[in-house]
């Protein structure tokens, strides 16, 4: 602990979050849109591709964690269904989601 100055007081306090930084996708998996073009684990697509772009960067790359910071933003495109008006044929989709990733 420490007083208002920013001085260690001597007194300890345990922090039940303190420990090894784990994936938090919590913001990821909050909003109502359909993410059924990443898979049936859209966590592991996501890391993947987070992983895929750093060892483009850097062929050793690890992602140890990755953390979704903001709400994600969506782009969904398609074209009418040729037999039926009602429905949709989705032809791309598109997700940003920043996130911090722990590597090394």
């Amino acid at each position: 602990m420490v007083d208002d100055s920013g001085t260690l007081t001597g007194e300890y306090q345990e922090n039940p979050r303190h420990g090894v930084p784990q994936d938090d996708f919590g913001k990821l998996t909050d909003p109502d849109h359909w993410l059924g073009w990443l898979g049936d684990d859209l966590a592991a697509a996501v890391r993947q591709g987070i992983e895929d772009s750093l060892r483009s960067q850097a062929a050793d790359a690890v992602v140890e964690w990755v953390k979704i910071l903001e709400a994600p933003r969506f782009l969904t495109g398609g074209r009418r269904h040729s037999e039926d008006e009602q429905l949709m044929v989705v032809t791309r989709a598109a997700l940003a989601a920043p996130c911090s990733p722990g590597r090394r």
